[in-house]
């Protein structure tokens, strides 16, 4: 990685131990008498209080292209949709609870779903277009799995055995983020001023960040559907909002000691909370250093933090004033409801991708887009009910009712384990000719 990327990684974590540490400072006050960018910093707060949810998510993407080979393939694209209902309920630490349906919808036809569910001991999955016993992973079971492979395949070498513990791993993570938005023991941080940069950003998202008035969202509480009403924001910018909106702040950061002091050590929490889920086995399962970019990251920010922000803020400015268009618009309609929530958040992406072929023709070696002209990705999401008691499936007897996909992995050859294969083999042969969404892609492929 050189030196220009690492100095972005330091910069995206400046942005983000700001911002972070603004929301987590954030006063409280009447909801009413917040500032527009107040209300949203709150909203943004509070969305650390939530210990259960149930959210409906809705995405989907819309590509245009100049070359009429890619037409049909691209109409697919754009008439598919992806839904997903999301429930999680981590009251107890010790036994997180997140179940989950995906649905995959083309020209409005239901094509594919699959159902999830884990907890802190195992993961369980449902396709019931293919098989029709719900399909499940103990994480112990998994551990020992990967290990026993590991040791096949490197007989004579000491390997470290990889540890899987779920619990451990949610309580560290929970036990990151307490520490990741605090200024406590971060050694040069005392005059680290917050409100500074508060200032800086409400005064530079001022016609970025707009309200809107109240807007009605609609929820489905308990199978009914209800109307709530909610203040509404729209955060909408452009490529060049965006630099301008940066700018500024990182050559307030670039003077300001405090902000560096603040900046590494955010980016060293961070990797201690990375070796610390996964030591050494990251690197034996990655094949490499997974840690080494983001150490000669902190390297760098600690050797040449000033210059090293300055030249992005260059690059940034070279960047915002080199071309006509814009390569991306962004979107966003949010739902604040009387409580201060977030509930409903529907996020809008345009790209010019035709737009970025000059810029890929002079600087970027592998371009992947030829042909294509926009790209549009939307993303609708509404918390239909928070803090509430979740009701989840009950798979107390998963062990006897469903399929092992550990015993599964392990003796693939078995007779028992060939009939469920010939069984999905079978599901998936049936799909191919009757779900509209394989249809049409075999077809475009040539595969009939």
């Amino acid at each position: 990685m050189n030196n220009s990327k690492k100095i972005l990684i330091a910069v995206v974590i400046v942005a983000l131990a700001g911002v972070g540490l603004f929301f987590a400072l954030n006063g409280q006050k009447p909801q009413e008498k917040m500032s527009t960018f107040e209300k949203l910093e709150a909203a943004f707060a509070k969305q650390t209080d939530i210990k259960t949810a149930d959210m409906d998510l809705k995405m989907n993407l819309d590509i245009t292209g100049n070359d009429p080979n890619m037409a049909n393939m691209l109409g697919i694209i754009n008439d598919t949709v992806l839904q997903y209902q999301i429930k999680q309920g981590i009251k107890d630490i010790e036994n997180p609870l997140i179940e989950g349906k995906f649905a995959l919808i083309y020209q409005e036809v239901p094509a594919l779903a699959l159902d999830f569910f884990m907890d802190a001991e195992k993961m369980i999955f449902s396709l019931p277009e293919f098989y029709d016993k719900p399909m499940f992973m103990t994480f112990e079971g998994y551990t020992a799995y990967m290990n026993q492979m590991m040791s096949m395949y490197n007989q004579g070498s000491e390997m470290p055995e990889m540890d899987f513990d779920m619990k451990e791993m949610i309580k560290k993570s929970y036990d990151f983020q307490e520490k990741f938005y605090s200024l406590e023991g971060i050694e040069g941080a005392e005059n680290f001023d917050s409100e500074k940069y508060k200032t800086m950003m409400e005064t530079n998202l001022e016609g970025i960040l707009t309200e809107i008035g109240t807007i009605d969202v609609t929820i489905n509480e308990n199978g009914t559907s209800k109307t709530v009403k909610c203040d509404g924001l729209n955060l909408n910018f452009n490529e060049t909002q965006l630099i301008d909106f940066m700018i500024p702040l990182l050559e307030e950061a670039a003077a300001d000691p405090s902000m560096k002091a603040v900046a590494i050590a955010k980016m060293e929490q961070y990797l201690e909370f990375a070796t610390s889920l996964y030591g050494d086995s990251l690197d034996l399962y990655a094949g490499t250093d997974a840690y080494a970019e983001m150490e000669e990251a902190i390297a760098e920010m600690k050797e040449n933090y000033e210059s090293g922000i300055a030249t992005m803020i260059e690059e940034m400015k070279i960047q915002r004033d080199r071309y006509d268009m814009e390569a991306f618009t962004v979107a966003n309609t949010i739902g604040i409801d009387s409580a201060g929530q977030i509930i409903y958040w529907k996020m809008n992406v345009s790209i010019d991708v035709g737009g970025l072929e000059e810029l890929a023709a002079n600087e970027i070696d592998d371009y992947y887009f030829s042909g294509l002209e926009t790209a549009t990705f939307e993303l609708d999401t509404t918390m239909n009910s928070y803090g509430k008691d979740m009701g989840f499936t009950d798979y107390s007897k998963i062990s006897e009712e469903g399929l092992d996909l550990i015993t599964l992995m392990a003796d693939p050859e078995s007779q028992e384990n060939q009939m469920i294969m010939m069984q999905i083999y079978g599901a998936a042969m049936q799909q191919l000719s009757t779900n509209p969404l394989f249809q049409a892609i075999y077809n475009e492929m040539g595969v009939y």
